[in-house]
């Protein structure tokens, strides 16, 4: 069964960064347009703290994926050196392509997105590898006031689903051009 290709990053924005992100993404979706003409969708959604960003892209299959992580190069490394303080979670739908897969380990292992640990590979239970880079021993809300006394680190995730246990209801505006 094939199907898109899903991709959802949570990146923790800078201090105060809101307002700069909010300007910056209308270029980088106008540039995607024009860069990436199979991508089916690129959106960018923010909390309600205006603290983090998740964005979200579908792809047609994992080799859109591969193009989007090299035409996008540049211009994250600017999200991070403005806006972007850290990338803490990311998810994958769909079976990602070995430079796909190369690239989230590099990412994980990216400075930004963790500290003295490494990227460690584990099984769940379907089969399907799940990428971690954990940022520190408490990666857990506050839920107590002992715990909201220590400081708190976050974790990134690369969660990987490969198997799709049924086919989507596609509608033109979305159905991948073959």
């Amino acid at each position: 069964m094939t199907g898109p290709f899903i991709f959802i990053a949570t990146n923790r924005l800078k201090p105060g960064a809101y307002e700069a992100e909010r300007d910056r993404v209308p270029g980088l979706v106008e540039f995607l347009k024009a860069s990436e003409p199979h991508l089916l969708a690129f959106n960018e959604y923010i909390n309600a703290e205006r603290t983090e960003v998740t964005v979200v892209q579908v792809h047609p299959d994992a080799q859109s994926m591969e193009l989007h992580m090299g035409v996008v190069r540049e211009r994250a490394a600017q999200a991070y050196a403005a806006t972007l303080d850290a990338t803490t979670q990311i998810q994958v739908f769909g079976a990602p392509s070995g430079a796909v897969v190369q690239t989230l380990r590099a990412q994980a292992a990216a400075p930004e997105c963790r500290s003295a640990s490494t990227p460690t590979t584990s099984e769940d239970s379907r089969g399907s590898a799940t990428e971690a880079a954990a940022l520190g021993a408490d990666s857990t809300a506050a839920l107590d006031d002992e715990r909201a006394s220590r400081p708190r680190t976050l974790a990134l995730a690369v969660l990987v689903r490969e198997e799709r246990l049924a086919d989507s209801i596609e509608t033109p505006a979305f159905t991948p051009k073959r």
